[in-house]
């Protein structure tokens, strides 16, 4: 569906993190919000879409998105997972490594983001990955926390795994008070 280059939602009740504005109107050029402003406004040269009841929400962030991404396309592609995602109103996704091969260095970072930057840019939603806690999720030996976080990977998680270790688990305190990565731990 191809969106009018200028479209006024007219009518609409807007929820944003402080407050809901009721009886606005929403004027959008070129595909972004230019304006908000109480209804009744007169605008020329505006599509306009007056739907009945609508509330307009800010996008979602999912915090434990599985694209599969590198080397599952028999459960995921980054297509489907992200437009899944953005029809599901999320704008943000927070990836987890248990991919093939796991996301455990830089360069797997690499690999996944050939298959997703793409699709993430032509739909708009942001993507972060988040890199396992141990090499191959296995538990036996902790990431190099530094590399990874110099990449952008937000988080260390092994997912659905989790680590027993006390002495990797401490390990890993050491990465995250050095890093500011936090450690999701099942």
């Amino acid at each position: 569906m191809r969106l009018p280059s200028k479209l006024l939602l007219q009518n609409v009740e807007v929820w944003t993190p402080e407050t809901v504005l009721k009886n606005q109107d929403i004027a959008v050029i070129g595909g972004v919000i230019t304006d908000i402003t109480a209804t009744g406004s007169r605008r020329d040269g505006f599509e306009i879409i007056a739907p009945q009841d609508a509330v307009i929400l800010p996008l979602g962030v999912d915090v434990q998105a599985h694209l599969r991404v590198p080397g599952q396309k028999q459960k995921e592609t980054a297509s489907t997972g992200i437009n899944a995602a953005l029809r599901g109103g999320y704008g943000a996704l927070l990836t987890m490594p248990n991919t093939v091969p796991v996301i455990d260095t830089p360069a797997v970072c690499d690999l996944a983001m050939e298959e997703l930057a793409p699709v993430a840019k032509e739909l708009g939603v942001e993507i972060y990955l988040s890199a396992a806690m141990t090499m191959g999720q296995e538990g036996k030996s902790a990431v190099e926390g530094v590399a990874l976080k110099n990449w952008g990977v937000k988080a260390l998680t092994d997912d659905g795994k989790g680590v027993a270790s006390l002495e990797i688990m401490a390990e890993l305190f050491k990465i995250s008070q050095q890093t500011g990565l936090p450690l999701l731990q099942h």
